[in-house]
């Protein structure tokens, strides 16, 4: 939290009048309304009494802001199970709404999120303030241009750094790439109506994002970040790297995938079963006990979902240490379900064998042996499109 509002602000205002909010705090949760739908909106006691809130944020991907978000982050496990069930991610995806937040030019959004987004708009004046930054996820000038456009010094700082991550061994490469503090500056300040301002922030990162995509293929080949939204500092797990495969980089589109249906993804990454005590002790038990059992995102929604949800260790975990709450798992791997659905097949190269197998997909040593496995499914000739990352992009498809 220091790290986010500077030392000054945090040491005169934490935890009085700074603090993050606890969705387990039943005495100050507040129901302020219930959807069309029936779900109950709960906000904490401090937003539905305000006068007025002021939301402000950064918006890095489309779709992301406005009042649906402000509920997700702001409310109870109740209110959150409407927003991310797998038929309310199913329903998003389908609309249109996974992807570039945009369908031909018409600004879309999850129902379920427009739904408890209204409630909480009806209750609460909301003033939003919202920004948009630049592709520069890492301080390297090499990891934001394309290897053809790089200098002769850009391709020797890319081939030191790479070295030298190499010598440096797990741990240490572990403890620089978390380190590691992006060169981003804003490109654009918005204020005002949270969904007026959620739109404006869309088409800034439609014009910065997008990258026009001639047909959709037979495979598209990924690589993954060491580093992503969920993990802070802990090591990217194999759910983790599931949801950044299939829940992140698969949905970044407009319009159509840019993999057929039925098509297969490969994926750069090594799915180690590897988890952070600290961050992740819900993850841990979701890989061993829940996908030991199944993988599909339905049986496990309505098996398992409830008794994590309200396990009182997760949760005790969750409001007196730095863990994620015990649905967080399970929510993640929700957001994979579309493309689990819309894939034939998903290898990761380099993967372990075990871990992946735990996931329901295939582990392969080489990008040849990857294409030997999906070519069942797309056949021994496929057209490949490589989805380069960083930066993030949005695949326009036509």
């Amino acid at each position: 939290m220091a790290g986010i509002v500077g030392e000054r602000v945090f040491r005169s205002f934490w935890p009085t009048q700074l603090a993050c909010h606890d969705a387990e705090d039943a005495a100050n949760l507040v129901e302020v309304g219930r959807s069309d739908a029936g779900e109950p909106v709960e906000v904490a006691r401090a937003v539905a009494e305000a006068d007025l809130l002021v939301a402000v944020g950064i918006v890095q991907g489309p779709g992301q802001g406005g009042l649906g978000a402000l509920v997700e982050g702001l409310s109870s496990y109740a209110s959150l199970r409407a927003v991310h069930a797998v038929a309310a991610v199913t329903q998003a995806a389908a609309a249109g709404a996974g992807g570039g937040g945009t369908v031909d030019g018409a600004v879309v959004q999850g129902a379920a999120a427009q739904r408890v987004g209204a409630v909480l708009g009806a209750a609460v004046p909301v003033f939003a303030v919202t920004a948009t930054v630049n592709a520069a996820l890492g301080p390297a000038p090499f990891l934001t241009r394309r290897e053809w456009e790089w200098s002769p010094a850009d391709s020797a700082l890319a081939f030191g750094v790479g070295r030298g991550l190499e010598l440096l061994g797990g741990r240490g490469r572990a403890r620089v790439l978390r380190d590691l503090a992006a060169d981003y500056a804003i490109t654009s300040v918005t204020a005002g109506a949270p969904q007026a301002v959620a739109v404006a922030a869309w088409e800034a990162l439609d014009a910065q994002q997008r990258v026009d995509v001639d047909g959709q293929s037979d495979v598209v080949v990924v690589g993954l970040p060491p580093f992503g939204a969920y993990q802070g500092g802990a090591p990217a797990d194999p759910v983790l790297a599931a949801h950044g495969a299939l829940g992140d980089v698969f949905a970044r589109h407009r319009g159509r995938p840019v993999v057929r249906e039925n098509g297969a993804m490969i994926v750069y990454h090594p799915v180690a079963a590897r988890f952070s005590q600290l961050h992740q002790p819900s993850y841990v038990d979701f890989y061993e006990e829940v996908l030991a059992e199944s993988s599909d995102p339905a049986t496990i929604e309505a098996k398992f979902e409830r008794q994590y949800a309200t396990d009182p260790w997760y949760a005790s975990l969750y409001r007196t240490s730095l863990a994620h709450h015990g649905v967080h798992p399970f929510h993640r791997w929700y957001e994979t379900a579309p493309a689990r659905a819309h894939l034939a097949e998903v290898v990761f190269v380099g993967g372990d064998r075990a871990a992946c197998a735990r996931l329901g997909y295939r582990a392969a040593s080489t990008l040849a042996d990857a294409l030997e496995i999906v070519a069942g499914a797309v056949g021994r000739d496929p057209s490949i499109t490589y989805l380069h990352s960083p930066p993030q992009l949005i695949a326009d498809v036509r």
